[in-house]
């Protein structure tokens, strides 16, 4: 069946109506087109608002880590700082040296009432030892156990380079012992 279609208006009526059709037609797909543009447009703001407060958040973050990392770096090299001298104590003291076994010589056999202001090794395995001794017979003491058989077994020799009496009453005496 066909479908017969009349049109009882004038002509110049329905080409009116068709104009006014296609206006409100434009209208209303123009309002759709802004309408969406606008929800995009603001979509596109938020996303963005979003992101900054986001990427302030990582930056910040990022910042903290950053800062505990550079702590880090000063514990680090001082740890390796660390290490290494332990290393080194380690190797010296696996491995019985002139310097350390007339240290431990000497040091074992100075009396407790000796004062001991400094003790210096050389890399030949001289010693050179400044002392504050309270009275004569401590001085006496230091020199028979650094002059005893034991000890005079594993030096080659004892140098006095200076002794003298203080008005404190304290002997001031400095050595020099050498290893054979």
């Amino acid at each position: 069946m066909s479908k017969i279609s009349i049109n009882l208006l004038p002509t110049p009526n329905a080409a009116t109506t068709l104009q006014t059709r296609r206006r409100k037609l434009i209208q209303v797909t123009s309002v759709v087109l802004l309408l969406t543009m606008f929800f995009l447009a603001s979509l596109v703001v938020t996303l963005r608002i979003l992101q900054a407060s986001n990427l302030n958040r990582v930056n910040i973050k990022a910042q903290e880590e950053e800062n505990k990392i550079s702590g880090l770096r000063d514990k680090e090299s001082t740890l390796v700082l660390l290490k290494n001298r332990l290393e080194l104590i380690s190797k010296l003291t696996a491995n019985p040296s002139k310097q350390k076994l007339i240290y431990d010589l000497v040091v074992g056999e100075i009396p407790s009432s000796v004062n001991v202001s400094s003790i210096s090794l050389d890399s030949s395995g001289n010693l050179s030892l400044s002392a504050a001794v309270p009275d004569y017979n401590s001085l006496s003491a230091l020199f028979s156990s650094l002059s005893s058989d034991a000890t005079f077994k594993e030096i080659a020799g004892i140098n006095v380079e200076s002794l003298s009496r203080g008005r404190d009453g304290l002997y001031r005496v400095s050595l020099k012992l050498w290893k054979i």
